[in-house]
C-alpha cells in the first residue's frame, strides 16, 4: 500500500521512508491493505490523505468491500480513491467464466474477480461518490503483461 501524505514534517521521519513528490511527500507502507483502517486510525499511525491509490492488488483481496470502507475512512473531504485493477467483463455467459475467467483465478490464486460496475457498487456502498466512471487502459498497458 502507498499512502501520499503531504501533511508529514520530513525532518520528523527516517528519510529512508520518503521520497519527493512536488510540495508533499510520499511514504510507502507495507501492510495488509484489509488492515489499514485500523493502522492509520489509531496512534501513533493516525492520518488521512488526499489520495489513495491501488494497482492491480485489489483482485487479490478476499474482502474487496471493507478495503472499500477503510479507503473511505481515511480521505480528506474531497480525496480521490484511484484504482487501476482486474475486471472481468460484464455479462459473461458461464461458459465463458468457466473457460476464461476461471483459469486466471485458479491461477493466479484469486478470489472470484468482479465486474468494474461491482467496484463501482462497493464504493457507492462505502460512501464514496463517483468522480469518474470506469474506464479501459488494457490496450495502454498491454506490453506490460
Amino acid at each position: 500500500m502507498t499512502a501520499k501524505d503531504a501533511g508529514t514534517d520530513s525532518s520528523q521521519v527516517d528519510s529512508n521512508e520518503f521520497t519527493r513528490l512536488g510540495d508533499g511527500q510520499a511514504r510507502f507502507v507495507e501492510l495488509d491493505a484489509e488492515e489499514m483502517g485500523a493502522h492509520f486510525s489509531t496512534p501513533p499511525n493516525k492520518a488521512t490523505f488526499d489520495c489513495v491509490w491501488i494497482s492491480e492488488a485489489m483482485s487479490h483481496l478476499p474482502d474487496k468491500k471493507l478495503f472499500f470502507r477503510n479507503a473511505s475512512k481515511l480521505l480528506n473531504p474531497g480525496g480521490k480513491l484511484v484504482i487501476a485493477d482486474w475486471f472481468k467483463a460484464e455479462g459473461l455467459t458461464t461458459a465463458q467464466i468457466e473457460a476464461d475467467i476461471k483459469p486466471i483465478e485458479d491461477g493466479m490464486l484469486l478470489p472470484p474477480l468482479c465486474t468494474a460496475s461491482e467496484y463501482v457498487d462497493f464504493a457507492e456502498q462505502a460512501g464514496f461518490s463517483i468522480f469518474s466512471k470506469p474506464f479501459d487502459i488494457s490496450n495502454e498497458v498491454s506490453k506490460t503483461w
